[in-house]
C-alpha cells in the first residue's frame, strides 16, 4: 500500500480568498458547516464570481464568506444568506418555526447541496468593529 493511499477520496482547502468591499454576483458552489482549529466551528459559502466591482476579485475566481459560529451576529448573517438563497416571501417567513429553520439551514449544509449553482448578488462593505478592526460586512440578495 503506497503513503498517498486514499489521496482521491480528500477535499483540497478551499478557503483563503474572502469577498472584498464591492459588488458582486456570485455562482453559488457549495454551503458548508465546518470545524477548525480549537473546536471551532463555521458556516462557509463557497462561490465563483460571475461579476463584479473589484478588480482584485474578477470574475471566475472563488471566494468565500467564513462566518464563525461562536461570534454574536453568526445566527443573524445566515440568516439573512437563506433568506437571499431560499426566495422565500415575507409572508412565508413570518409563519416559520424554529424546526422550519433548523431544516433549511441543515439541509443548506447537506449532502443534496440545494443552493449550488444558485445565482445571488451580494454588497460588501467595510466597517470598524467596536474593537477598532476592519470587517466585511455581507448583503445577500436574491
Amino acid at each position: 500500500m503506497s503513503i498517498f493511499s486514499g489521496i482521491s477520496e480528500v477535499e483540497t482547502s478551499q478557503g483563503g480568498v474572502y469577498f472584498l468591499p464591492g459588488v458582486y454576483k456570485v455562482r453559488i458552489e457549495r454551503v458548508l458547516l465546518k470545524d477548525g482549529r480549537l473546536s471551532r466551528k463555521f458556516f462557509i459559502i463557497d462561490g465563483k464570481i460571475v461579476e463584479s466591482s473589484v478588480a482584485d476579485r474578477p470574475p471566475g475566481m472563488r471566494a468565500s464568506q467564513v462566518i464563525a459560529m461562536d461570534k454574536a451576529p453568526a445566527l443573524r448573517n445566515i440568516k439573512e444568506f437563506m433568506l437571499a438563497a431560499s426566495g422565500l416571501e415575507a409572508a412565508a417567513v413570518e409563519e416559520m418555526t424554529e424546526q422550519d429553520w433548523l431544516d433549511l439551514c441543515e439541509g443548506a449544509v447537506g449532502e443534496d447541496q440545494p443552493f449550488s449553482g444558485l445565482e445571488l448578488e451580494l454588497t460588501c462593505r467595510q466597517i470598524e468593529t467596536k474593537a477598532g478592526r476592519d470587517f466585511t460586512v455581507h448583503e445577500w440578495h436574491g
